[in-house]
């Protein structure tokens, strides 16, 4: 895997042998990149990453120098790799890795931020679930965006806060903002 933008622009990690994720494909990244450059000012955004896995979207944003980024996964060996990084690179002052389930986190969490990513493994049924919570929650600022990285078997342009949705290869993802 490889960072396509920002100051870590063409690093390469690669997480262990065996590692409990499936990341989302450059590809994929590229074109979620390429839309939020036109979309969004990085230095200002304070991002949510659930199910953060091997932190590649989380490396992206951190690349591209957020102000802060929260970083959710339940498994232990997706948060030290993203721990490694983040220490790695200097990136422990606006990087913050949480082991935690992600549905629990989103209960117990009492800050919002700019823009929350989620991408839960597909086989899970619980895309709807984290829509609902954290579109009736108070978990995006006013202006805030949820984007959800899904599979084309789920459609979620039915919602009443859906936005757009962009395909790439077997990948969609999904665009939310509150309607107020």
């Amino acid at each position: 895997m490889r960072i396509i933008g920002g100051k870590l622009k063409g690093h390469r990690f690669n997480p262990p042998k065996g590692f409990p994720s499936r990341p989302t494909t450059d590809f994929a990244k590229e074109g979620l990149f390429n839309i939020l450059e036109n979309e969004v000012s990085f230095s200002e955004l304070d991002v949510l990453d659930l199910f953060a896995g091997t932190g590649n979207i989380t490396f992206e944003f951190v690349s591209r120098g957020v102000k802060s980024i929260v970083s959710v996964d339940l498994n232990l060996r997706c948060v030290r790799f993203i721990k490694e990084f983040s220490k790695e690179y200097g990136y422990q002052q606006n990087m913050h890795v949480v082991k935690a389930d992600a549905l629990k986190f989103i209960e117990n969490n009492t800050r919002s931020y700019d823009l929350i990513f989620a991408d839960p493994p597909f086989d899970l049924d619980i895309h709807e679930k984290i829509v609902e919570k954290i579109m009736k929650g108070d978990f995006l600022n006013k202006k805030g965006l949820f984007i959800l990285e899904h599979s084309k078997k789920d459609s979620f342009k039915e919602h009443p806060d859906f936005l757009r949705e962009r395909n790439y290869g077997g990948v969609v993802f999904s665009f939310f903002k509150q309607n107020t």
